[in-house]
């Protein structure tokens, strides 16, 4: 229905980086180390490579209530806050007062939801020279320049699936804490235009465990979106995993990037096809909290 289409835009230029459709992928499972591996002899720390893809990013702004959860996988809340920017430092008030706060949110805007459990939350922050920065091991989370996605077998490996017997849909609240925000804004793919084929699975190498997350190839098919001058009372929703579809991620998991606006910086990222960016996990005055929602 006409109504359930945001109106066509032609966009803003930017660039999404996406995994390379290499052979090597056929043999050995894509994968990135998050701690020093230089002590081990011939390690690596990613089998990773990216290339770069000038792409036209919608903003949604002008029509920012066409926009759906369970349609496009995406979706703009707005949502008063009492906390500050420096309160998203502070541990201790995010999970006595941000945590019932946002999960209220949740409970009363998703329908048919019974229980609310806040998984985890997640404080990005942008450096100055931000792309000079990435040459070495960041302090903190900072921006992640490619595309990925939460990945679905996530809920298998948690004691969730035993704690509770109804279905669960892991979904992320991306706030900044700062705005009108327009550095290295969050893009968000519209999830009815990625195919399986254009997703792979990644592991995720940590000194105790090996978890899992997705990376995309490039499909020309990909409509991608951002929300220009974000404000603090801007809540953008989107799904990370379903246990539903726990094989592979389907039509409704969204895959996201962080972009650079090339129409306001002409230099951009390097477009050359064979530049690997720094593996990094991470954003500028934001927080990123992430919740499990039965």
């Amino acid at each position: 229905m006409a109504s359930n289409e945001p109106a066509s835009e032609e966009g803003v230029l930017g660039t999404i980086w996406y995994l390379s459709r290499l052979e090597l992928y056929r043999k050995q499972k894509p994968f990135m180390v998050t701690f020093d591996t230089s002590t081990f002899e011939g390690s690596k720390k990613t089998n990773h490579l990216y290339e770069s893809y000038p792409t036209r990013i919608v903003d949604m702004r002008a029509h920012m209530g066409q926009y759906k959860l369970n349609l496009h996988g995406f979706e703009v809340c707005h949502w008063d806050t009492p906390l500050v920017s420096n309160d998203f430092d502070d541990e201790n008030i995010l999970r006595e007062k941000y945590y019932p706060e946002i999960a209220s949110q949740l409970q009363k805007h998703l329908a048919g939801v019974s229980t609310v459990h806040i998984f985890q939350h997640l404080r990005r922050k942008t450096p100055k020279g931000f792309m000079k920065a990435l040459e070495k091991e960041p302090d903190y989370h900072q921006p992640i320049i490619y595309a990925h996605a939460g990945n679905p077998t996530l809920l298998s490996h948690t004691s969730l699936s035993d704690k509770f017997s109804r279905d669960i849909v892991l979904t992320t609240a991306w706030r900044v804490t700062k705005g009108p925000n327009n550095d290295w804004p969050l893009a968000v793919c519209d999830a009815r235009t990625v195919s399986r084929e254009d997703v792979e699975q990644n592991d995720v190498i940590h000194r105790t465990h090996v978890g899992e997350s997705l990376r995309l190839y490039h499909n020309p098919k990909h409509k991608w979106h951002f929300l220009s001058s974000q404000e603090v009372t801007e809540v953008v929703l989107f799904r990370n995993a379903s246990s539903k579809e726990l094989q592979l991620p389907g039509k409704k998991t969204l895959k996201r990037a962080r972009w650079e606006n090339l129409t306001r910086n002409k230099s951009g990222i390097p477009l050359s096809g064979d530049i690997r960016p720094p593996e990094i996990h991470g954003s500028a005055n934001r927080d990123e909290s992430k919740f499990t929602v039965l």
